[in-house]
């Protein structure tokens, strides 16, 4: 494989640390840059998310010359707290993209765009509609970002207590629109290993 090729895989558990790695890399640089975004006071409840989400399969992971370099989820159930005002005939025409991270030294080179297009493939190949997202209500640049790459905004809502987040701006873009990118991701499987590490059943037994 050519070393300027991008695969993009489901994680498995024994990619929990560079996912977690990510994720701490990128609020150590929105802080010192004076970003409000995964600030430390929900440090916890992000790496129990991640955490499930990465144990639960529908964590991916991105990989360049055998590292790890960005990570996404892609749920097929929304977020209720976010979603739930829709239909339920209107929640299952779409898929839901989250907690995408890609790491500094690979910032700049069009990495998301090329994630958000793997995932409208996703949708297509899903049979369905729309990729939707949301994002932190008063993240404008954020916001300007996602809608500069063809995402609708649908809306803000702020959850009901208990729950406690400053998400809520929602925005969804067609299954079969890309962007333009100079990256096109590969989609590979885990190795045997790692499926057999990935499988909950074997999981619980370890």
């Amino acid at each position: 494989m050519s070393d300027d090729q991008y695969t993009i895989r489901p994680a498995t558990p024994d990619d929990l640390d560079a996912v977690l790695a990510l994720r701490r890399e990128a609020e150590q640089w929105l802080a010192d840059n004076g970003i409000r975004q995964w600030t430390a006071d929900y440090d916890e409840y992000a790496v129990g998310v991640l955490t499930a989400w990465v144990e639960g399969g529908s964590a991916w992971v991105v990989e360049h010359d055998g590292q790890v370099v960005a990570t996404a989820s892609l749920n097929a159930e929304p977020d209720p707290d976010f979603w739930g005002w829709l239909q339920i005939a209107h929640e299952a025409t779409a898929l839901y993209l989250g907690k995408m991270i890609v790491r500094r030294d690979h910032a700049g080179l069009k990495l998301g765009d090329a994630i958000m297009n793997w995932a409208c493939g996703r949708v297509k190949a899903a049979g369905r509609t729309w990729l939707r997202l949301d994002v932190r209500r008063d993240n404008r640049r954020l916001q300007h970002y996602y809608v500069s790459r063809g995402f609708r905004w649908m809306g803000t809502r702020v959850p009901l207590p208990p729950r406690v987040t400053e998400s809520g701006w929602l925005g969804q873009r067609n299954g079969g629109q890309t962007t333009q990118c100079p990256i096109t991701l590969i989609e590979i499987e885990p190795s045997p290993s790692a499926r057999r590490a990935r499988d909950p059943a074997t999981s619980r037994r370890r």
